[in-house]
């Protein structure tokens, strides 16, 4: 379903509205269809150990910040998805970049027929320091039993237009349903990069105007009965496969000043903005111990490759890898080398 809303008589909004919400599978947070928790099996995945019933954004995106409101559901199936019960919220934390906020969660569970709610005690949700630039909140659901459901809530907010992150329809469990729905100022221009072959529920925008009387384009993307990705030999890991959306702004247009445009378009761009970072390109300027000797055994050797194999097994023999896929670093080459130890950070695919 692909509509265009602009402004309508309030008879036709209304028609539209109780259209989409018909086909929309969302409830609010802490209403549960007791079908639900009766429930044993994903209907279009039977072997599943759980199902991602609701997973949903909501965001407000402005040209100098944007707040998003996450609600995800899961249903728990069997003690083999009991792993999904530990939550782990991750978020870039240096200088404010990111917030997250207004926890809440909680375990829903049929008992003798009657609907038991455990919540998730507030003082149990810790703050983990993954690295300079980066903390999670942690926090595990009480009660976690077949057969139950675990919910929960918050709020994430950024200061920069340009990290609205990617919005991610599929998971390694079944999905039965996904949407992100982003009211976005008209000062912005996104271009979206969507991946998967499966089509949406919902791709729809419509045009209102906010109390300052300028124009807010309010996206609805959502699909339903999504199956679980299944990694295969010889693919990229992780998530980069997922079916999802991406958003990389383009310009930034305020009235009365010139137009901002995206400085990273391009491949070019893109390089030149790694060479620039102090935790990427930054690197390559600097010194470690014992360099000028290791430097002078290299350029005793006769032949490039004899160079490079000698470099290669020289690292592989003198570091140890943290078992951490990325490609920026956290304390920098000259601290990993000292400590024999590979210390990264940010995931490889942040630029992707």
């Amino acid at each position: 379903m692909k509509t265009l809303l602009v402004i309508l008589p309030f008879s036709i909004c209304f028609f539209f509205e109780a259209q989409a919400q018909s086909l929309s599978r969302l409830q609010p947070y802490g209403k549960i269809d007791t079908a639900d928790l009766r429930m044993t099996k994903c209907d279009f995945e039977p072997d599943a150990n759980a199902l991602v019933l609701i997973d949903h954004a909501a965001a407000e995106v402005n040209a100098d910040s944007v707040v998003i409101a996450y609600h995800k559901r899961i249903k728990i199936f069997n003690t083999n998805a009991h792993d999904l019960a530990n939550i782990r919220l991750q978020y870039y934390s240096a200088d404010g970049f990111e917030r997250i906020y207004a926890i809440e969660a909680q375990t829903i569970r049929l008992e003798n027929n009657s609907i038991v709610v455990s919540k998730v005690d507030p003082q149990i949700i810790y703050t983990e320091t993954i690295d300079k630039n980066r903390k999670a909140f942690v926090f595990a659901f009480p009660d976690v039993k077949p057969g139950c459901i675990i919910e929960y809530r918050y709020r994430w907010k950024t200061t920069s237009a340009s990290n609205l992150p990617t919005w991610f329809f599929q998971s390694d469990i079944p999905t039965r349903y996904s949407e992100m729905d982003a009211a976005m100022s008209n000062e912005l221009q996104y271009n979206t990069i969507r991946v998967g072959y499966q089509p949406f529920t919902f791709d729809t925008v419509a045009i209102s105007l906010n109390p300052q009387g300028n124009q807010v384009y309010n996206h609805r993307w959502a699909k339903a009965n999504v199956h679980a990705f299944v990694e295969e030999p010889f693919t990229t890991p992780g998530n980069i496969n997922f079916q999802c959306i991406m958003f990389r702004l383009k310009a930034v247009k305020i009235p009365g000043h010139q137009i901002w445009q995206a400085d990273n378009d391009t491949w070019q761009s893109v390089i030149a903005g790694l060479i620039r970072d102090d935790d990427f390109g930054g690197q390559l300027e600097e010194n470690f111990s014992k360099q000028d000797t290791l430097i002078k055994r290299v350029k005793a050797l006769k032949s490039l490759d004899e160079q490079v194999a000698f470099l290669f097994h020289d690292v592989k023999k003198n570091m140890t890898w943290n078992k951490k896929d990325a490609w920026y670093t956290d304390k920098g080459v000259r601290t990993a080398w000292s400590k024999k130890n590979r210390e990264l950070y940010r995931d490889q695919y942040d630029i992707v």
